[in-house]
């Protein structure tokens, strides 16, 4: 979508809330690519539990990005998902645990260009009502529990 960011567009088309009661208090959008080999961030922060992050342009760093969470305290089983061309026709979504997200990408048709999010928001994305794919043209309010 022109002038919408991708960790706006992206999570949304995907039916992935950046935030939700009870689950993330918060999200933190990063690069996953920095001037060198490895961004410089903070990890610590990024890998909180009650805390959604968000990777632009990380598949490169794929496998920094969840070591450096994984070492900084983030659980292996946090869901994750790999958002590739999202909002477009080709859109393609894995999801798996962070642990299991290099494989994740294995899975992937097309790598670019790819949002990575990682938090316990991806894990109830099954468990909403509805989807942006359901609710695109409704003309009437519709409720999510």
């Amino acid at each position: 979508m022109s002038g919408i960011t991708a960790a706006s567009g992206c999570p949304t088309e995907t039916g992935i809330p950046l935030t939700h009661r009870g689950v993330a208090e918060s999200v933190t959008m990063a690069t996953g690519h920095g001037c060198g080999e490895e961004p410089d961030h903070d990890w610590a922060g990024l890998a909180q539990d009650n805390r959604t992050a968000v990777f632009y342009m990380g598949l490169g760093q794929l496998a920094t990005i969840r070591d450096r969470l994984l070492a900084h305290g983030r659980a292996a089983e946090t869901p994750a998902a790999i958002v590739v061309a999202g909002t477009m026709a080709r859109q393609q979504v894995e999801t798996a645990s962070l642990a299991d997200l290099g494989e994740a990408a294995e899975r992937l048709e097309t790598t670019s260009p790819a949002l990575i999010i990682v938090g316990e928001v991806v894990g109830i994305r099954q468990h909403l009502t509805c989807s942006a794919q359901a609710v695109r043209g409704a003309t009437t309010p519709v409720a999510v529990q």
